[in-house]
C-alpha cells in the first residue's frame, strides 16, 4: 500500500521507488539503485528498531542481500515471457483500508513489473520476524 502513495507521503519507502533496482541491465551494480536501496533499509531499521546496523555489518548485509537474492530469482522468473507480473491477490491493493468498495482501476497496484515490491515484502517479513521486533 505504500508504494500507492507519492513517496513524500510513505511511511516505509520514502527512498526507492518500483524502478529502483540494484543492478543495471547488463547485470552491473547500479550505484543509485543500491545506494537508495540501502538508504531505505536504513530508514527501516530506524523505524522497526529504533537504531540502524552500519552498511558494512553482516546483519545489514544480509537484509541487503535478500532483497537482492530475491529480485534476481524474481527477475529470471519474469525474463520468460508468462512470467508473474502481476502481485499474488492478497497481496494486491485494491481497497483502501475499511473501505467497502474498490478502488477505482487508476488507483490500484497490482502489478509488479520488476520484481521489486515482492523483494521488499521478502525483506519486511525478514525484518518484522526479528526477536527484536518481537519481544522488545
Amino acid at each position: 500500500m505504500d508504494f500507492a502513495k507519492p513517496a513524500k507521503d510513505r511511511l516505509l519507502f520514502k527512498d526507492v521507488t518500483m524502478q529502483t533496482m540494484p543492478e543495471n541491465a547488463l547485470g552491473e551494480i547500479d550505484e543509485a539503485g543500491k545506494a537508495a536501496i540501502e538508504k531505505n533499509l536504513t530508514a527501516l531499521y530506524e523505524r522497526l528498531f529504533g537504531e540502524a546496523p552500519a552498511v558494512d555489518s553482516s546483519e545489514f548485509a544480509r537484509a541487503y542481500d535478500l532483497f537482492v537474492s530475491t529480485w534476481k530469482v524474481g527477475r529470471n522468473e519474469l525474463a520468460f515471457e508468462n512470467g508473474p507480473r502481476n502481485l499474488p491477490w492478497e497481496c494486491r491493493y485494491r481497497r483502501a483500508p475499511g473501505a467497502s468498495e474498490d478502488l477505482p482501476e487508476d488507483q490500484r497496484f497490482e502489478v509488479d513489473e520488476n520484481y521489486t515490491v515482492r523483494s521488499w515484502m521478502a525483506v519486511m517479513t525478514y525484518l518484522l520476524s526479528d526477536y527484536r521486533f518481537l519481544y522488545d
